[in-house]
């Protein structure tokens, strides 16, 4: 699920639709997004925003951030989509499935390992840092939108032998569509 090469639905609200495109060995993955027309309410708009906002960021050096692969406005018969960059694993499933073993002991997950609950701690701040210096606040910072990527950056799980470790240094932060953005207009309610 984590280190899959296929197209894979994410698990996201009915406002929004997310996939990890399908990649090829040593290609870099990719995610697009796309906000949905929903019976509770048109949120289409929200993709652009994400866009405009990972845009700003990437552009005054925010390196917390996912690269934008590319935006489409849509047309009559689709919706707008933005295209990143894999930022990396989240918290979320690198605390739920993803154990680890060192010297013999198992810990159900990286961050029992007190060292790396600091290093996240440590470069979440970092990264928030960054994007508040820009007047921006997230305002939905949760484990499934704090990404940590992978190290080697070939990891492959069905190589024996090879390990796997958190890249802290590369920490990301995804899913900027509902934050403030001093000087961004809103049209609609967050």
């Amino acid at each position: 699920r984590v280190f899959g090469r296929g197209r894979l639905r994410m698990v996201t609200g009915d406002h929004v639709e997310v996939f990890r495109e399908a990649s090829l060995p040593g290609e870099r993955r990719r995610y697009t997004k796309r906000f949905l027309a929903t019976a509770a309410g048109d949120f289409r708009e929200w993709t652009e925003r994400e866009w405009r906002i990972l845009a700003r960021l990437v552009g005054h050096g925010v390196r917390a951030v996912p690269q934008v692969v590319q935006f489409d406005r849509g047309a009559a018969d689709r919706p707008a989509l933005v295209q990143t960059y894999d930022a990396g694993i989240t918290v979320d499933h690198w605390a739920t499935l993803l154990p680890l073993e060192r010297d013999g002991m198992r810990l159900r997950n990286v961050f029992e390992d007190c060292a790396h609950w600091w290093a996240l701690a440590r470069h979440s701040l970092i990264a928030l840092d960054a994007i508040h210096e820009l007047r921006l606040v997230h305002l939905d910072l949760k484990a499934d939108n704090v990404c940590i990527p992978v190290g080697p950056a070939d990891f492959d799980p069905h190589v024996r032998g090879r390990r796997l470790q958190p890249r802290f240094d590369d920490i990301a932060l995804i899913d900027f569509a509902f934050s403030l953005v001093s000087g961004e207009r809103l049209d609609s309610a967050l």
